[in-house]
């Protein structure tokens, strides 16, 4: 009996399906394979004995069975085969997506781990994670904080029931607006926190994420700046002297009382109004320039004296120092000016010059006749031989006298 060779391409087939099904946990494909394994001996095997040996009926007979087992056969393990490479490309979809999510969730926590802020995740009330800064700035090591504690256990016992209530709300799904609370660190130290948090799945639970931000330095600032506008407020409303702040176009902005002394009127009548209006009107061009120098760039501190109008329109002198606050450009914001009330310095100048004209007059005139004396004659004479030497001119001396005088 000549033997008969089973096709290569069928068997790689059938070899094909029958390890893709037991890969894929199918008996039923192994079966069939098996079956359709038999089957093809039988067609190709004793078929062609039956072909060669046995008379027509039996021979149909035997090729009609045969075909029954071999056709359903290699059909199944053909659709198993499909169903196999079905999966495994499934299986490897399912591999490439798995591998991009870890890919992304390790660039996400390192970008978490690099960021300034402190962030962390928190549900059943104790942190599922917590970056690099929150660890900085807390001061505990990943291990002993992470599933170990929560927010409440972070912060100052004052702050602990305000924390809780937050979280609650945020976990209910209220929205919330970033507050203030004292962190404590390891060591027992405390630190100003801004925290914000809202709600998200993790791992398909609800938890929270939150942020913390150290605004420890901001609050040491604004608290030095606090005390210092209290100190300048202090010095500005207890100033012997009058100060006031104005604008670039010469408009007040503020006064302190001594200011509004001086002038005679109320804090709340002179702010906003033009300086130009409490000046004397001889004095405004001055005033115009000064400002006008200013908004030009030339902002040097100066000293000068000028008039203001009280509101009863009397003149007040005052002493004037201006000073120019500028911004980093140069540019002026206002000007800072220190006002000396000088009108009695100034009466008694006055008062002063009238004394010595008058002395001088009653020094050189008769009190009687109010003539000119012998003293404002020697005086004159001295004054014209002075002259006449410096400009080699000659002088002559007319003497009347009066009998009986």
């Amino acid at each position: 009996m000549k033997k008969f060779a089973v096709s290569k391409s069928w068997r790689e087939d059938m070899e094909g399906a029958a390890k893709m099904a037991q890969e894929n946990g199918s008996w039923w494909a192994v079966l069939t394979a098996a079956g359709l394994m038999l089957a093809v001996i039988l067609l190709f095997g004793l078929g062609g004995w039956i072909v060669r040996e046995q008379p027509g009926a039996f021979r149909l007979t035997a090729v009609f069975f045969a075909l029954l087992f071999a056709v359903p056969g290699y059909l199944l393990a053909s659709r198993s085969a499909s169903q196999s490479r079905a999966v495994r490309e499934s299986t490897l979809d399912l591999w490439q997506a798995n591998q991009g999510l870890r890919e992304s969730e390790e660039q996400y926590r390192t970008t978490m781990d690099a960021a300034l802020v402190g962030i962390y995740i928190v549900q059943g009330g104790l942190f599922r994670y917590v970056n690099s800064e929150i660890l900085r700035l807390t001061g505990y090591a990943r291990e002993e904080i992470v599933e170990r504690l929560g927010p409440a256990d972070v912060v100052s016992r004052a702050w602990q029931g305000l924390v809780r209530e937050n979280e609650a709300r945020r976990m209910a799904g209220e929205e919330g607006a970033p507050y203030e609370l004292a962190v404590r660190r390891k060591d027992g130290s405390t630190f100003d926190a801004m925290v914000w948090s809202r709600r998200l799945l993790y791992r398909g639970r609800p938890a929270l994420v939150g942020t913390v931000l150290d605004i420890s330095e901001r609050k040491r600032a604004a608290d030095a700046l606090r005390e210092s506008e209290e100190r300048f407020r202090s010095i500005f409303a207890a100033a012997p002297i009058g100060v006031l702040t104005v604008t670039p176009q010469g408009t007040i902005l503020q006064v302190n009382p001594r200011f509004c002394r001086i002038l005679d009127y109320r804090e709340e009548e002179l702010i906003g109004h033009a300086l130009a209006e409490l000046t004397h009107p001889e004095d405004r061009e001055a005033t115009r320039v000064h400002f006008a120098e200013a908004e030009a760039g030339r902002c040097q501190p100066a000293g000068y004296e000028k008039r203001y109008l009280r509101r009863d329109g009397t003149v007040v002198w005052a002493q004037v120092t201006s000073t120019w606050i500028c911004d980093a450009a140069g540019r002026p914001l206002y000007s800072v000016g220190l006002v000396h009330d000088v009108s009695e310095a100034k009466a008694a100048e006055a008062r002063l010059r009238e004394n010595e004209a008058r002395l001088h007059y009653l020094s050189h005139h008769d009190p009687m006749t109010h003539l000119p004396n012998r003293l404002l004659f020697q005086d004159r004479l001295q004054h014209a031989l002075a002259k006449a030497r410096r400009h080699g001119w000659q002088v002559a001396l007319l003497f009347l006298d009066l009998d009986r005088f």
